[in-house]
């Protein structure tokens, strides 16, 4: 069966835009976070906010998630 012109051609002008589409870059997942920054429990605070960073240096060194790194923010 013979496939009209017009069909092969927007076939592969598809596959062109979905490769160029798949070359951006990968934009940070920012996670917001809440912590004890002040006060009495502000000790408590540094030590979580220690422990995220921990655990965000092996995530994103392991290539993030699904190629994105992560971005931990706290205020």
């Amino acid at each position: 069966m013979k496939r009209p012109k017009w069909m092969v051609w927007s076939v592969a002008l598809s596959l062109l835009l979905l490769c160029a589409v798949g070359a951006q870059a990968a934009e940070a997942i920012k996670v917001g976070i809440v912590l004890p920054l002040t006060g009495t429990e502000a000790q408590f605070g540094e030590i979580e906010w220690n422990s995220f960073q921990l655990a965000l240096d092996e995530i994103n060194g392991a290539g993030g998630v699904k190629g994105r790194p992560i971005e931990l923010v706290k205020e």
